[in-house]
């Protein structure tokens, strides 16, 4: 059984705002944007962890962080066996040259100003290395451009072979980890079907160890041994790569498989449902299970006799409520509620409903917001859901027996 080379443990990442020295003088409270929060995952040696999830969701942040690119808030990075956070000096530069990164950009991630042959030995004359300039020939070669391009400058080149040379600079060093962000998301399907199998031969033949970030699942289907799955800063479910696709647990990893284009005649006609709602904040998430707001399987109060698809409408309207997106300004009279909400409702919630946009036609939202939440506050918001245990666990309030019965 392979070794586990790096090893991550409630990794934070916070971005502040009101943090200047004014606000510390005026004592204004930092406003925290939690762009990693409690993130925790395994990579063993010579394997491939994808981790996958929308846009702005933490991804790159986590990639950089583990590499210490960025400070962590909190919590440990671990890479074979030493603490990140602890190195210094030589212990710190060893790091560096055994664990690199390939950027998303090949156009941005490549200086304009030097050739391709200085910028893949940029990081050998960093570290002293000798023999640089034939150690770079070679590592063009190896990735599939020419050693006689080595003068030649990033603008001659298309994407895909500015990425190899983005590539060729990531191993340089000869490093064991290396983290992928999104290295072909701007390449062409062809070309990222070349960088692709490029970085299957070099793990093959060099015994790389990747952290593999994406949000093409198909993309990462292809590369990855195992998955992680984050929803605004936090990951929500792993398992190995066949497990995660062909029965995936979490709803939110439901919702982005059924999003992946299918080349199939028969799926032709397939309808794609989308998740409602908009993706919440990182500055100010949803308490309980983040994915809340805009679930399909939200769980509705034991004591509740409503349909799913009721309570979803019945949420979103709740959720606007409690934003502020929503509120008595927009509500004259308390027949209005059958407008906004998108579904049919009896009895207890029927009545709940109407009473909330009776407070709203008075203008009074507290009122509205309270009576709404004490018919029909579940337990998605009220608690946070960790992940199980077993080979692929999942944080979701469906899978514990005691919230569901």
């Amino acid at each position: 059984m392979s070794e586990t080379l790096l090893s991550v443990d409630g990794l934070e990442k916070y971005y502040y705002e009101r943090d200047s020295l004014l606000d510390t003088v005026f004592r204004r409270e930092p406003d925290a944007v939690k762009a990693v929060d409690g993130v925790s995952f395994d990579v063993k040696e010579g394997e491939t962890l994808g981790l996958v999830g929308e846009s702005g969701c933490g991804k790159s942040t986590t990639g950089e962080t583990v590499l210490r690119l960025r400070e962590p808030t909190g919590g440990t990075v671990e890479f074979d066996g030493a603490n990140v956070g602890d190195l210094s000096g030589e212990e710190l530069t060893e790091f560096r040259r055994r664990a690199g990164i390939v950027f998303q950009d090949p156009f941005a991630s490549l200086d304009p100003r030097m050739t391709i042959g200085q910028i893949v030995r940029e990081p050998l004359s960093v570290h002293g290395v000798a023999n640089a300039d034939e150690r770079v020939r070679e590592l063009l070669e190896r990735v599939g451009l020419s050693a006689d391009q080595f003068d030649r400058y990033p603008h001659e080149f298309s994407g895909g072979q500015r990425q190899r040379v983005g590539i060729a600079r990531a191993l340089a060093l000869e490093p064991d980890f290396l983290v992928l962000d999104e290295p072909v998301s701007a390449l062409d399907v062809s070309v990222q079907a070349q960088i692709l199998n490029l970085l299957d031969d070099l793990q093959d033949d060099l015994g790389l160890t990747y952290l593999f970030i994406a949000h093409d699942l198909s993309v990462v289907r292809h590369i990855s041994d195992r998955v992680a799955v984050m929803y605004l800063g936090e990951i929500v479910e792993t398992g190995e790569v066949d497990d995660i696709f062909e029965n995936p647990r979490h709803p939110y990893t439901q919702a982005l498989l059924e999003s992946v284009p299918r080349a199939d005649t028969m799926e032709s006609e397939r309808e794609v449902r989308t998740l409602s709602g908009d993706v919440p904040s990182p500055r100010n998430p949803p308490s309980g299970c983040r994915f809340r707001t805009r679930c399909p399987h939200v769980i509705p109060p034991n004591d509740l006799d409503i349909d799913q698809a009721a309570f979803r409408a019945v949420m979103d309207v709740r959720d606007r409520l409690e934003r502020g997106d929503f509120g008595s300004g927009d509500v004259s009279s308390a027949d209005e509620w059958t407008e906004h909400v998108s579904a049919e409702l009896s009895g207890r919630a029927r009545e709940a409903m109407e009473d909330a946009f009776e407070s709203l036609a008075a203008g009074d939202d507290e009122a509205a917001r309270g009576r709404l939440r004490d018919t029909f506050q579940s337990v998605c918001e009220t608690a946070s859901p960790e992940l199980d245990d077993g080979s692929q666990p999942a944080a979701c309030h469906l899978d514990d027996p005691a919230t569901t019965t």
